[in-house]
């Protein structure tokens, strides 16, 4: 069973409109080149979740995997729900969405793949600005191509062509079965079940 609350998730995206990002952090090695952990074309390949500064909280967008399957956003910084290898440390990125109001946050969600569980992942959050965004997904980069839809790991990307290209967020409705919900109810009522 998903640990998820899905209510949690959408007044969280609710209530990213209207902010500016102003800070985002990786947990890197220092020998990760290119802000990423496995040198690919399309984006930054991470472990380890994302550390968030907005004008008026700090969170975390990460990869609950095991405990609530797919992405999850909560507040407070990676490592305070991560453990943080001593190899690694914070380091700066320079989003294309940075200083820029958040006008949009669309979570696109897939069903748990386990035979007997019921309920949905978040397998993309997508940040978007009037001019910019940024998409962040459940799957993996291995030997620079994609490897799996269901994985342990993050991939960021900003360019608009790669997330085409890799049918992510709402380029994945139809090819890939994502689905996108405008609220909790909708999905309590496609699976009968209200994990709220």
């Amino acid at each position: 069973m998903n640990k998820l609350n899905y209510q949690e998730q959408f007044d969280f995206a609710k209530n990213l409109i209207g902010q500016k990002i102003t800070k985002v952090e990786y947990y890197l090695e220092q020998s990760d080149i290119n802000y990423t952990e496995q040198p690919n074309k399309y984006g930054h390949s991470l472990l380890n979740g994302i550390t968030i500064s907005t004008d008026n909280m700090i969170f975390t967008l990460r990869n609950g995997f095991c405990e609530n399957y797919g992405l999850k956003m909560e507040k407070g910084k990676v490592s305070e729900f991560e453990f943080i290898e001593e190899q690694k440390s914070p380091k700066a990125v320079n989003w294309n969405i940075l200083n820029e109001k958040i006008m949009e946050c669309k979570i696109y969600w897939m069903k748990i793949p386990w035979h007997d569980s019921i309920g949905f992942y978040p397998q993309e959050i997508k940040l978007e600005t009037d001019n910019n965004s940024v998409i962040i997904s459940s799957i993996e980069i291995l030997n620079g191509e994609l490897d799996e839809v269901f994985t342990d790991e993050i991939l960021v990307i900003e360019s608009q062509n790669s997330i085409k290209e890799l049918s992510l967020g709402e380029y994945g409705i139809e090819k890939y079965g994502r689905l996108f919900f405008e609220n909790a109810k909708q999905i309590a009522e496609k699976t009968g079940y209200n994990k709220t």
